[in-house]
């Protein structure tokens, strides 16, 4: 069961992807209209591209290029939360928003204590 929140998640593309419009299903039921049984098909995957990201980038660290690479390949069947080559600009929006946090993040940094003797 899922509770009601108007506010959209992200595997909420999984649902949709698979057959099963669940805003879709929202929206007809809070107009009061009649909903129909949806039943979404198996075999669909969900990517988190940021996660994967974030996968990738530590597998380089560790040294293992092949797994990083693994981690990003495009995969048949995905759907994913910000990515669709029909409309670029929400991972735009999205790769935006995480470079501006990312440069927050290195500004409120404290630099290392001093060592020892130095």
């Amino acid at each position: 069961a899922i509770d009601f929140n108007p506010r959209p998640y992200g595997s909420i593309a999984l649902a949709v992807g698979a057959g099963a419009p669940i805003p879709a299903i929202w929206a007809d039921w809070a107009l009061g209209r009649r909903t129909h049984r949806r039943e979404a098909r198996a075999g669909v995957a969900y990517r988190w591209g940021d996660a994967d990201l974030r996968n990738a980038a530590w597998q380089l660290r560790q040294g293992d290029r092949r797994r990083a690479l693994a981690v990003v390949r495009p995969r048949r069947l995905v759907k994913h939360a910000y990515l669709s080559v029909r409309d670029p600009l929400p991972p735009i929006a999205h790769a935006a928003e995480l470079l501006v946090r990312a440069q927050e993040k290195a500004r409120t940094r404290r630099p290392p204590p001093p060592r020892a003797g130095a």
